[in-house]
């Protein structure tokens, strides 16, 4: 097994992706801050196997979502053109890399599979969302009816296909890095199905949040649900659902 970097090399390297990702405009000034926070914490903390995926999550998230530009942006609330935000980067991240500071604690295999199952959770989570805004059809997660492709808590086919692809693709990405790099355990079958489940499962618990939590709200100008205080027209919708944020 190959040793983590350390605390400080780990921020290092994440500080120098971050700041790529941020030139070639696949994260905000605040992403980037938040993504070497998160990077830092899974290299240094977790090592080289777990830096792997985050690295992977990270770029694969990033291409899909200039996937379909327009069309994300004529059917979402807002437009990410300017890259991943610092809210973006810790929604997906931060889970993984308490993961990663609790496993060079108390190294055992419930923190891999947790940390695995966080990564898997983060880029099933983003390639559904990515995807599924491109879907023709979209229902709501909780009673199945037709919703607009994009909204929080719709699933579609498309972005579900995507999204288990992406729990996979992640999970496996962690065990090959384990197999070259250690802990061993974290290369074992178990660990790749515990973590490609876990992150399914962290995917579809995150649609029964965006359903049943995510604030809404209805514009009376263009007569139209969204979920921003300030549509992009510029009225100020009226409250509909979900919990007030704040």
């Amino acid at each position: 097994m190959i040793a983590a970097p350390g605390a400080a090399w780990g921020f290092l390297a994440a500080a120098f992706v971050a700041a790529t990702a941020r030139r070639a405009g696949m994260l905000t000034a605040g992403g980037a801050v938040a993504a070497t926070a998160v990077g830092g914490a899974v290299f240094g903390f977790g090592g080289w196997a777990m830096a792997a995926p985050l690295l992977f999550f990270f770029v694969s998230g990033s291409l899909l979502a200039r996937v379909g530009r327009a069309v994300k942006d004529r059917r979402l609330d807002h437009a990410d053109s300017r890259g991943r935000r610092a809210l973006q980067v810790l929604a997906n991240g931060a889970a993984a890399a308490l993961a990663a500071v609790a496993y060079r604690l108390s190294p055992g295999p419930g923190w891999l599979a947790a940390l695995g199952g966080a990564l898997a959770a983060a880029a099933a989570d983003t390639w559904a969302t990515e995807a599924g805004v491109l879907a023709r059809r979209a229902v709501l997660v909780t009673t199945w009816t037709p919703v607009p492709p994009g909204r929080s808590g719709a699933v579609s086919v498309l972005g579900t296909i995507a999204g288990v692809t992406g729990s996979v693709l992640t999970a496996a990405v962690f065990a090959g890095a384990a197999a070259l790099f250690g802990p061993a355990a974290a290369a074992s079958p178990g660990m790749l199905v515990a973590a490609a489940g876990g992150g399914v499962i962290g995917m579809a618990f995150d649609s029964i949040l965006g359903a049943t939590v995510q604030e809404r709200f209805w514009c009376p100008a263009c007569r139209t649900g969204t979920e921003k205080r300030v549509h992009r027209c510029g009225a100020p919708p009226r409250r509909g659902a979900g919990r007030r944020a704040g």
